[in-house]
């Protein structure tokens, strides 16, 4: 069987380009299509990327900020400590008045002191800050060995006193009246804090 056709030649020619063109159209749209996903999915990331690294800075410069402020805390702990201590040098020490307001409280109604010395320490040679120890000798009456072993306790459980000893304690008559002559010794740390009890006039230490 014979096939006749009868389009011109010039038409199939036109017609191949046709086709070529929209091949390469849809080629470029395609291509298009592909370049616009990958910039958005690129964009993305990017914006991904750069708010973590904006999350990075911020935590960098908080973390700056606490570092200076707790340096800031440093130095000035590092100055009250300084302070404190160059008070605590300069303080004076226990007074002879504050031990005996002290005694005043401590000591019974029945008993009576008859004597107080009190030897303070020679200061430090060398300029330092040594406080050293007060020497007490207490001397009195009491009307029997209750009263005196009162007194003793109390002043070996006060915190202001240390080392007290009761030297001696003998029989004696004053008068008519029979009483205990007594000797105690103890000494008082003079960097020890007092501190004046309200509306009584006498004084704690710690």
């Amino acid at each position: 069987m014979t096939t006749i056709n009868f389009l011109p030649p010039s038409y199939a020619t036109a017609q191949g380009h046709r086709l070529r063109r929209f091949r390469l159209v849809l080629l470029l749209a395609l291509a298009a299509v592909g370049v616009g996903a990958w910039y958005l999915l690129v964009g993305r990331e990017l914006g991904e990327l750069d708010r973590c690294a904006r999350a990075k800075v911020q935590a960098q410069d908080a973390m700056q900020q606490r570092l200076t402020q707790i340096q800031t805390l440093r130095t000035r702990c590092e100055s009250l400590n300084h302070l404190v201590q160059t008070q605590r040098s300069l303080a004076a020490p226990l007074t002879n008045t504050q031990v005996l307001a002290t005694l005043g409280r401590l000591v019974p109604p029945r008993v009576t002191l008859t004597e107080v010395t009190m030897i303070s320490p020679a200061p430090a040679v060398d300029g330092g800050h040594d406080p050293g120890s007060m020497r007490l000798t207490l001397m009195g009456l009491a009307p029997a060995d209750a009263e005196l072993a009162t007194l003793v306790e109390r002043l070996a459980r006060h915190p202001l006193f240390d080392r007290v000893n009761l030297e001696f304690s003998k029989a004696m008559s004053v008068g008519e009246v029979q009483a205990r002559q007594f000797l105690i010794t103890c000494q008082v740390p003079l960097d020890r804090d007092y501190k004046a009890l309200r509306g009584q006039g006498v004084a704690d230490a710690h």
